[in-house]
């Protein structure tokens, strides 16, 4: 008696099982199809065109004529990268490469084109202004330009690092703003006057 319940309830359980998980996944398509998703192949398959005029024929006689296809410069909206991630291009001024995608999905910095890079700007002050340039290297009179209604005859004088003067530069005079010790500090030292 214990052998033919233990051998029926072997059989129930898993009619049980499938018989509710079967009704969950149609309670789940309807769901779906109240969304309005299409889940039956015959709900996929598109229209055939009807028989007026079309542009497929001129698209395939033009797509026929290409000589090459570089997917390098393709734009695309968007790419997969990994499962269940994409690379989205929407509203950027540089479309990404092959290149850029690829190096994305191992892991790798994206490679860098020289329209990206920025210049380095190098910055300085005058008095407590604060200036910048793209220029490593600018003459004491180019510096003496940033800064509005300088007096003729005014020289300008360079900051010493620690224990080193400070130092007057000629307008001729070509300073480094590579900022070893931060960015180059100068004076404006008016012309003297003397009577």
């Amino acid at each position: 008696m214990i052998w033919a319940a233990l051998a029926i309830a072997l059989v129930l359980l898993p009619l049980i099982a499938h018989y509710r998980a079967k009704a969950a996944a149609e309670k789940f398509k309807a769901q779906l199809r109240a969304q309005g998703e299409k889940l039956s192949i015959d709900e996929l398959i598109p229209m055939p065109p009807l028989n007026t005029p079309n542009g497929a024929r001129d698209f395939l006689d033009a797509m026929s004529r290409l000589t090459s296809f570089n997917a390098e410069i393709q734009p695309s909206s968007m790419k997969m990268v990994k499962p269940g991630h994409a690379r989205i291009t929407w509203q950027q001024a540089a479309l990404p490469t092959y290149a850029d995608l690829r190096a994305l999905c191992e892991g790798l910095a994206p490679v860098e084109r020289e329209s990206d890079k920025k210049p380095k700007t190098y910055k300085f002050f005058v008095g407590s202004e604060k200036f910048e340039t793209t220029e490593s290297e600018l003459t004491g009179a180019q510096i003496k330009a940033y800064v509005p209604d300088v007096v003729p005859g005014t020289k300008l004088s360079l900051e010493g690092h620690g224990h080193d003067p400070d130092r007057i530069i000629a307008d001729g005079e070509t300073v480094s703003l590579e900022d070893a010790h931060g960015p180059c500090r100068f004076t404006l030292v008016p012309p003297a006057n003397f009577g």
